[in-house]
C-alpha cells in the first residue's frame, strides 16, 4: 500500500514521494544471485518465451524472404531471365516493391500497436498480430505471381510491426528488476533462433523438387501462429497494464498469479505493491497524472526518447540487413558454391554470440558494449568496402570471413542491447507509446534500406556488391558519436532511479558514478537494509 502524504492522501510531490523509492530497489542480494531466481521462475520464464514466439517467427520471415532470391526456382516464378547473368534475376524493382512496402507496413503495425493496447490491452493484441501473420502466410504460399507476393508482404508487415511493439513491451514491464536484462535480451535471442531455424530450412529444401524448395519454408512459417492461438485461452493480460491503464488491482493480482503460479502468493503481493508505487512515483516526478504522445519530446523525456531510438536504429544503420538478409544472393552474384551452407555457419555464429549476451548483459552492462561496439563494426564495414573495390575469388572469401567477426561482434552488442536500452530508458507511464515510436523507427530505416539495397548491390543496376561497407560503415560511425554523447549506462538501475537520474540532467556517461560516488560516501551508515542511494541523495539534496 502506498505510504500517505503529509494531507493524509497519496503523496503528489517529489518531496513526499521519494521516501517510497526505497521500497522499489531490488537488494544487491537478489542481483547477484539473479540465476538461482530465474530457476524458481520457471513458470513466468515459460510465459516469457510464448510471448518471444512470434519473434521467433519474425526472425525466421524476416530472413527468410530475401534468401528466396537464391532459388532459381522462385526467381523464375516472380523474376526474368538475365542473359547476362545467365539465370532467373527477380528485378531490383520488385524486390524494392516487397521489401519497402513490408517495412513500410510495419512502420504503421508498430506506430500504432502502443495506442491500440493501451485501450484493449496487450493480451487481445497478440491475437490480432498473429491473425494478421497467418493470413499472411496463407497468401505467400499460395501466390503464383508477384503481385499476391506483394499483398503477402503489406499484412505480414502489420503483423510483425505489432508483433515488434508487443514483445518488448509485455516483458519490460512485467520482469522483476533484477532480471529485466536477462528477459530484455530475449528479444533478438528470439529472432536469432529464427533466423538460425531458416537456415536450417533452407538448408534442407536445396535439394526439393520444384516450387517446393521455397514453399516449404513458407508452409513451416505456420508453426509459430498456430502454438501461439492453442495456448492463447491461458495467457494472462499484462498486470502492469491492468493497473496503469485499468485501475484493475484485483485483476493484475490473478494476471500475476498466472505468470508466476498459484503458490507464489507473497511474491506477487510484493511485486504487485512494486508495480503500483512504480506507476504513482514515476506521475509524480512527471509532474503530470496524464501524459500524451507529445510529452516523449518534451524536457528530460525528449533525451530518452532520442536514446530509445538511436540504438535500435544503429541495428539497421551499421548495416544487418545486408549481412543478415543478402548474404546467400550477394554469395551466389560472387560465384561462391553452396550459398545455404555459408548462411547456415553464419546463423550458427549469430547464435553462439546472442547466447553469450546472456552473461555479459549484467555482467558488462549496456553503454560500453553500444558505443564501441559501433566503432568496431564501422571500422570492419570499411574494410569490407575497400577490398572488395577490385573483388576477387580470394577477396571474396575474406569478406565472408570479415562479415563473421561483423555478425558475432554485432550480436554481443548493438543486436542484443537495442531493444534491451530502449525499453529501460522509457518511462513508465509512456513506455507504450515510447516502444511503438522504437518500432516505427526501426520500420522507416528498415523501409530505407529494403528499397535501396537490392539496388545498391544488384548487377542490373548499382552493382556495388561488398563495396556497400563504405556506406554502412559511414552510417556506423556518425551512431558511435552520437550513442558516446547520449547511451547511459543502466545496468542494475531500477525505472525509479533512472527518472531520478535523467530529471537531475546527469551526463549519460555518469549514470553510475553519481550514484557508486553517493553510495560511498554513505558506507557505513546504513545498517542491514540495501535501499535506494540514488533516491536517499535526492532526498539529502
Amino acid at each position: 500500500m502506498a505510504e500517505k502524504g503529509q494531507n493524509g492522501q497519496p503523496p503528489t510531490t517529489e518531496d513526499e514521494v521519494i521516501p517510497q523509492l526505497d521500497n522499489l530497489i531490488v537488494p544487491r542480494a537478489n542481483l547477484e544471485d539473479r540465476w538461482s531466481r530465474l530457476w524458481h521462475m520457471k513458470q513466468f520464464t515459460a510465459w516469457m518465451l510464448y510471448v518471444g514466439l512470434g519473434l521467433v517467427g519474425l526472425g525466421f520471415e524476416w530472413a527468410a524472404f530475401p534468401q528466396f532470391l537464391a532459388f532459381q526456382t522462385f526467381s523464375a516464378r516472380f523474376g526474368e531471365f538475365d542473359p547476362t547473368a545467365e539465370m532467373y534475376i527477380v528485378s531490383s524493382g520488385r524486390q524494392a516493391v516487397w521489401n519497402a512496402t513490408g517495412s513500410a507496413t510495419m512502420l504503421i503495425g508498430g506506430l500504432s500497436a502502443g495506442f491500440i493496447m493501451n485501450k484493449i490491452g496487450r493480451r487481445w493484441w497478440l491475437l490480432i498480430t498473429n491473425a494478421m501473420i497467418a493470413i499472411s502466410i496463407g497468401l505467400a504460399y499460395g501466390s503464383t505471381d508477384w503481385k499476391v507476393m506483394t499483398g503477402s508482404r503489406v499484412i505480414l508487415g502489420l503483423g510483425n510491426g505489432g508483433m515488434g511493439t508487443f514483445t518488448p513491451l509485455y516483458i519490460s514491464e512485467n520482469a522483476p528488476p533484477e532480471l529485466r536484462g536477462f528477459y530484455l535480451i530475449t528479444f533478438n535471442a528470439f529472432m536469432v533462433v529464427g533466423q538460425f531455424l531458416i537456415s536450417l530450412v533452407l538448408r534442407a529444401c536445396v535439394n526439393a523438387p520444384g516450387e517446393w524448395q521455397w514453399r516449404s519454408a513458407v508452409l513451416a512459417m505456420f508453426i509459430f501462429p498456430f502454438i501461439t492461438f492453442v495456448l492463447f485461452p491461458f495467457f494472462p493480460e499484462s498486470p502492469h497494464h491492468l493497473l496503469a491503464n485499468k485501475n484493475d488491482e484485483e485483476g493484475a493480482r490473478k494476471a500475476l498469479l498466472r505468470l508466476h503460479g498459484a503458490s507464489k502468493t507473497e511474491f506477487v503481493e510484493q511485486e504487485l505493491t512494486r508495480m503500483r508505487e512504480s506507476i504513482h512515483i514515476s506521475k509524480v516526478l512527471g509532474k503530470k497524472s496524464s501524459f500524451s504522445i507529445w510529452d516523449l519530446f518534451r524536457g528530460s523525456n525528449l533525451r530518452r526518447t532520442l536514446v530509445a531510438i538511436a540504438v535500435p536504429a544503429a541495428q539497421q544503420l551499421s548495416g544487418i540487413v545486408f549481412v543478415i538478409g543478402y548474404i546467400p544472393y550477394f554469395l551466389t552474384l560472387a560465384g561462391i558454391s553452396n550459398p545455404f551452407n555459408w548462411s547456415m555457419y553464419l546463423f550458427t555464429v549469430n547464435l553462439v554470440s546472442n547466447l553469450a549476451s546472456f552473461w555479459t548483459v549484467e555482467r558488462v552492462g549496456r553503454r560500453l558494449f553500444v558505443v564501441y561496439g559501433l566503432l568496431f563494426l564501422g571500422t570492419v564495414n570499411i574494410i569490407v568496402g575497400a577490398i572488395n573495390v577490385h573483388p576477387t575469388y580470394a577477396r571474396y572469401i575474406v569478406t565472408i570471413v570479415l562479415t563473421y567477426c561483423w555478425a558475432a561482434v554485432y550480436q554481443l552488442t548493438i543486436g542484443a542491447l537495442g531493444l534491451v536500452v530502449a525499453s529501460e530508458v522509457a518511462t513508465s507511464p509512456l513506455r507504450a507509446e515510447t516502444q511503438s515510436l522504437v518500432t516505427a523507427s526501426q520500420s522507416l530505416f528498415s523501409w530505407v534500406f529494403a528499397f535501396s539495397v537490392p539496388y545498391m548491390i544488384n548487377p542490373d543496376a548499382g552493382n556495388l556488391g561488398g563495396k556497400v561497407g563504405f556506406i554502412f560503415g559511414s552510417l556506423s560511425f556518425c551512431l558511435f558519436v552520437v550513442c558516446f554523447f547520449l547511451v547511459p549506462e543502466t545496468r542494475g538501475l531500477t525505472f525509479s532511479e533512472l527518472d531520478w537520474l535523467y530529471a537531475q540532467g546527469v551526463k549519460p556517461w555518469n549514470f553510475m558514478r553519481s550514484i557508486d560516488q553517493y553510495r560511498a560516501s554513505q558506507e557505513g551508515t546504513q545498517s542491514g537494509s540495501d535501499v535506494d542511494l540514488a533516491s536517499k541523495a535526492v532526498e539529502n539534496a
